[in-house]
């Protein structure tokens, strides 16, 4: 089920027509090689403003809840690793990669059918994998379609911050890569600008060591997410918080597959931090 970057397919968001419905997924990279316990699961979605009541389990190794808008939420325990997890792409909040590969066992969360519409959904789907996350040992945590597994102290601050304002996180949203370009540059590709219906996404180059780059690119896509009036012409210069002119280019999205990109190339001196 992990995919790797070049496969990930940015779509844009349909409105959804009465009585369709949104199915979710997430999963949890933990160091336990059991269940978390139900009651521990209930009581920290309650904190968190999800409903939970315990349902028969299917099996030793599947907990059922039901929501309170009566949807059905099931956690699986997997006795073994995911696959594909040293293809996993790496971002600014990814877990180490030698901790996802240490990790036993891994917890698959589904809700068949969550009758909201998209972004309450993955605010709903957010705040329950943060509360199984929180009773477990978890270690990394991926929302179903994304493209990272994020820290799992990380997802849980995010999905907080996500209920408290009723939005997604930005960093949940729009995810980040991050990839070498060669001995002395790497990039930085986000996934999912057009979810928060831009049409394409933002690809940053920099050299390896130093501060600059992430702040550009939060600056930047904080900017796209809050103001969808604002648009980038291709030559235009955008300014840095440092002040340094950068050059709105467009290409291909590098991964292959994808919405194309807007393209900035930070200098020697404006590096990754």
């Amino acid at each position: 089920m992990i995919r790797k970057a070049d496969q990930i397919i940015t779509r844009p968001i349909e409105p959804l027509s009465q009585g369709d419905t949104v199915p979710e997924l997430a999963f949890i990279v933990t160091k336990s090689t059991t269940l978390p316990e139900a009651t521990k699961i209930i009581e920290r979605a309650g904190e968190l403003g999800v409903h939970l009541t315990a349902l028969p389990s299917l099996d030793l190794f599947t907990l059922e809840f039901s929501l309170g808008s009566g949807e059905q939420l099931g956690v699986r325990l997997m006795d073994s690793a995911l696959p594909d997890l040293s293809e996993v792409p790496t971002g600014p909040t990814s877990a180490a990669p030698e901790k996802l590969l240490e990790a036993p066992s891994h917890l698959i969360l589904h809700i068949a059918e969550l009758h909201q519409d998209e972004m309450s959904a993955r605010v709903t789907m957010a705040g329950i994998t943060a509360a199984v996350a929180s009773a477990t040992d978890a270690v990394a945590v991926m929302i179903g379609d994304g493209v990272v597994f994020h820290r799992a102290e990380v997802f849980v601050a995010m999905a907080e911050a996500g209920i408290a304002t009723g939005t997604p996180p930005p960093l949940l949203l729009v995810e980040i890569t991050v990839a070498p370009e060669g001995e002395d540059r790497m990039s930085f590709l986000t996934h999912g600008l057009a979810l928060t219906g831009r049409d394409e996404e933002l690809f940053v180059t920099s050299p390896n060591q130093g501060d600059g780059a992430l702040n550009f690119i939060f600056q930047t896509i904080e900017e796209l997410t809050d103001n969808p009036e604002t648009t980038y012409a291709t030559g235009q210069v955008v300014s840095t918080e440092a002040g340094v002119g950068l050059v709105v280019q467009r290409q291909a999205n590098p991964g292959g597959d994808g919405p194309p990109v807007m393209r900035f190339d930070l200098p020697d001196e404006i590096q990754p931090g």
